[in-house]
């Protein structure tokens, strides 16, 4: 595929991100990512989506949530892109940081939230949550490799 920039937007709701999500599976197909790869990317993408709803939009439909893939010659960058309202990246990260705390021994220690942050901060090359111009985005990066 050409390098290039997509925009997809949908309502906040679970149902709409959940099918975009499923669009994005066939635009990961084109890509050189082995099957588990391709998996976790859109599970990644997911999390990111109707976090985006559940979190920015309280499951509330009415709202924009934006997609952007960007895709380059050796990677492709989701941005997930809401105007509810934001959190600092480092609650992002205290959250990834508790759920990775987790003792499969001990329940106690299982967090109510972080699960899908730490999901991509692990499957995901890189990732980064922001504001740019009034909205929240969070930028996730996976790398691949060229077509011959």
């Amino acid at each position: 595929m050409q390098p290039g920039t997509f925009e997809i937007r949908v309502d906040s709701n679970v149902e709409d991100v959940t099918l975009l999500s499923s669009v994005v599976r066939s635009f990961l197909e084109r890509l050189h990512l082995d099957a588990h790869e391709s998996d976790m990317t859109e599970l990644c993408l997911q999390e990111a989506l109707v976090n985006c709803v559940v979190h920015a939009y309280g499951r509330q439909s009415g709202n924009i949530v934006l997609l952007r893939l960007i895709l380059g010659r050796n990677e492709v960058v989701f941005e997930v892109e809401d105007r509810g309202p934001g959190v600092a990246r480092e609650r992002l990260e205290s959250a990834i940081a508790k759920a990775h705390d987790f003792d499969p021994s001990n329940p106690s220690t299982l967090s109510n939230g972080g699960r899908g942050m730490l999901i991509i901060a692990r499957v995901m090359d890189s990732w980064d949550y922001f504001q740019r111009d009034g909205a929240n985005v969070l930028r996730m990066t996976k790398s691949f490799q060229a077509a011959a």
